[in-house]
């Protein structure tokens, strides 16, 4: 499994993975109103409800997706997930055997209340069915014999034939994009694998996932295209003008991605196929990209003042807080300190959060109404908290707050004396008193220290003046992001104060993303650029054995703008929501 995962999930790690919100949530039609030239039944949400059963259409020959194990009895993914729906409603399950080529008319005709096979979202399926929320990520792949490897569609010859199913993507693909390819068409996914088999076909054009999996289980296959044409979705789908059924699913998706659903859904049926490392590759939570649109979409007009935020998840929580601090929008409290844009309930006024590069923020201010800034990046570009911020983050600095800036080490170093010296040094009077001084409320210090200081100034111009030797002194590099990291000169002088034979050499980097993994690598000894949100989620995501040693800071986020001078004139701009 692994052998062929490394050949072919390196390129499936390359997407650029687009999700679009494609729902279609017009008006609600009535149960037999003509939609596309078709007459469309269906069953409205309190209509299942009352009759204790929801049909839902799956696969029952696509393994690991969609199948019937020896007992006859319905697995797989998307049979995982389908199951909790029917918990959730409080309704039993009828599964229907669906093929790829009839998903469509089994939900016009009212055969089934959803399907979940599979469907992978275009353009032309959401004209005839409403998608919900997608639950997972997908392009085509082309297996081949192991004989006779298919590494581009270039190589097949004007007698080959590639082996599709009827009313999947990579036959509407194939007939779009290369007209040329002969085609050789099967209804069920047992007959195409089977042809394959039995080499009726050079290849065979599918779903990655599915062709990925075919691959692993018969090992005279390879997948020698394993990304085909545009990165898609998966998603759940419903009879066209189904709003209330449409409208409960999305609702779900959204609340089972803050349990994690998707993942253990993707470790229960999936891990064994596709291996840990590409889960988070495979699994979209709680609808994804695609929920924070669909809630924006709900919330606000066409003409919304934007308001740009960090693209990270963990700056991205805060603006949101921010945001809901400054009384522009409510939150669900549930999600605590690290609301994601899906737990925005509401918006007051008339805004719009667009996701943006944290670094270009402070670049891109003039294309917002207002942007949400980190001080790392306002401070070197000359904005000031307390002159130029509409409102300033309000943070608590005790050791529970995710948010406090921390110092960085290796696990393995975390004990480390020299760097258990650093830390000491830098939780000191003089280092607390430069920073409020120098910085004026864009950085507050996360240690205890006397509040009652009252020549910071004097402080300030020793340390900016003094100069340290390295000579004879042991070396440490310190990664540090943007250009505000002045205060280390003053924990640097305490060191040389204490005769602590310590140099800190800062390693200044550009991008935020870059020091944990220079750290990682051992590139540096230590770094002091990030939040314990930020240390958890970027070591988890990357495999990082890292471990905070000692609290800093916290760098407040401001609102900025460059269109207003005050949030009253903010909400003037934007006018209260509709």
């Amino acid at each position: 499994m692994k052998n062929i995962w490394k050949k072919t999930g390196a390129a499936i790690l390359g997407l650029i993975l687009a999700v679009s919100a494609l729902t279609g949530c017009g008006a609600s039609q009535t149960a037999t109103q003509p939609i596309t030239g078709k007459s469309v039944v269906y069953r409205t949400l309190d209509e299942i409800k009352k009759s204790g059963t929801i049909n839902i259409g799956v696969f029952s020959d696509k393994y690991p997706f969609g199948y019937v194990d020896e007992n006859g009895e319905y697995q797989g993914y998307d049979v995982y997930f389908a199951r909790r729906i029917g918990k959730d409603l409080g309704v039993e399950i009828n599964f229907v055997s669906t093929e790829a080529a009839n998903r469509i008319e089994y939900l016009q005709t009212g055969k089934v209340d959803i399907i979940l096979a599979n469907f992978t979202v275009t353009e032309e399926r959401a004209q005839a069915v409403n998608f919900t929320l997608p639950y997972m990520n997908v392009a085509l792949g082309v297996v081949s014999p192991v004989h006779r490897v298919i590494t581009s569609l270039d190589e097949i010859g004007p007698g080959d034939e590639v082996i599709v199913i009827s009313g999947t993507t990579a036959e509407t693909y194939l007939e779009k994009n290369h007209p040329n390819i002969k085609l050789q068409k099967y209804d069920t996914y047992a007959e195409a694998k089977t042809a394959l088999e039995n080499g009726n076909g050079v290849a065979w054009a599918n779903d990655n996932t599915e062709v990925i999996a075919f691959a692993i289980e018969n090992p005279g296959f390879t997948v020698g295209i394993p990304s085909l044409g545009s990165a898609d979705t998966i998603a759940a789908a419903v009879a066209k003008g189904n709003k209330s059924l449409l409208d409960w699913l999305n609702n779900e998706i959204i609340s089972l991605g803050k349990e994690k659903f998707f993942h253990a859904a993707y470790e229960a049926t999936l891990l064994d196929i596709y291996g840990k490392e590409y889960e988070d590759i495979l699994v979209i939570e709680g609808g994804g990209a695609a929920a924070a649109a669909l809630s924006a979409a709900r919330n606000h007009s066409a003409k919304a003042v934007k308001i740009g935020v960090p693209d990270d998840s963990t700056n991205q929580a805060r603006a949101i807080k921010h945001l809901e601090s400054a009384g522009l929008i409510t939150v669900d409290p549930a999600a605590g300190y690290t609301p994601e844009l899906a737990d925005i309930t509401g918006y007051i006024y008339d805004v719009e959060l667009v996701p943006t590069t944290a670094n270009t923020l402070p670049s891109t201010l003039d294309d917002f109404g207002a942007s949400v800034i980190n001080g790392t990046y306002a401070i070197p570009v000359g904005l000031v908290p307390s002159r130029d911020a509409l409102i300033i983050e309000k943070q608590d600095v005790s050791g529970d707050n995710p948010y406090v800036n921390v110092i960085v080490a290796r696990t393995a170093d975390a004990d480390n004396e020299i760097y258990k010296k650093i830390v000491a040094a830098y939780q000191t009077q003089i280092v607390a008193e430069y920073i409020l001084t120098k910085y004026k409320e864009a950085y507050f210090p996360a240690f205890d220290y006397d509040v009652s200081f009252t020549d910071g100034d004097a402080v300030v111009a020793e340390v900016d003046s003094y100069k340290s030797d390295p000579k004879g002194k042991t070396v440490v590099k310190v990664g540090v992001c943007g250009a505000s990291n002045d205060q280390w000169k003053a924990v640097q002088k305490v060191l040389d104060e204490e005769n602590a034979n310590i140099y800190i050499e800062l390693v200044t980097f550009d991008a935020y993303n870059l020091p944990n993994e220079a750290l990682h690598n051992g590139d540096i000894d230590l770094n002091a650029f990030q939040h314990k949100a930020y240390l958890k989620n970027d070591s988890a995501a990357n495999g990082y054995d890292l471990k905070a040693i000692g609290d800093t800071l916290i760098a407040p986020l401001c609102l900025y703008s460059k269109k207003v001078s005050s949030l009253e004139e903010l909400k003037d701009l934007a006018g209260l929501a509709k």
